[in-house]
């Protein structure tokens, strides 16, 4: 098996797991902005929107420049995974967030991988 098919696997693979990772935004979709969860579900949401539009870009083989769209997106995650860890939410909530967090950088560190595979 190629670099190439390999790449592919791992990627289909990551982006079905993070499809299907709950995305946990009731809060800010509630528009409860006083919840001390708010700024990070807010930043989620909108990371949501940017990733699946790269993600399906990528799989429909439109050019794009991916590795500074995924590098991109990898700092907004950073940013809002910062404000997970160093903000207000209580430990014993930040799980939901952690696991979508990790399922998020997963499948642009394999879209990464891929599109280096394709061009390689």
């Amino acid at each position: 098996m190629s670099d190439t098919d390999e790449a592919q696997r791992e990627f289909i693979r990551a982006w079905y797991t993070w499809r299907h990772t709950p995305l946990p935004v009731d809060t800010y979709r509630s528009n409860r902005s006083g919840d001390p969860s708010y700024t990070v579900e807010f930043a989620l949401d909108h990371l949501r929107s940017y990733v699946y539009a790269l993600g399906s870009a990528f799989m429909e083989e439109r050019p794009r420049d991916y590795p500074a769209l995924v590098a991109d997106q990898l700092e907004q995650l950073h940013n809002a995974e910062a404000d997970l860890e160093n903000g207000p939410i209580p430990e014993d909530r930040r799980a939901p967030y952690r696991e979508y967090v990790d399922a998020t950088r997963i499948v642009l560190h394999r879209l990464l991988a891929r599109a280096a595979a394709q061009r390689g």
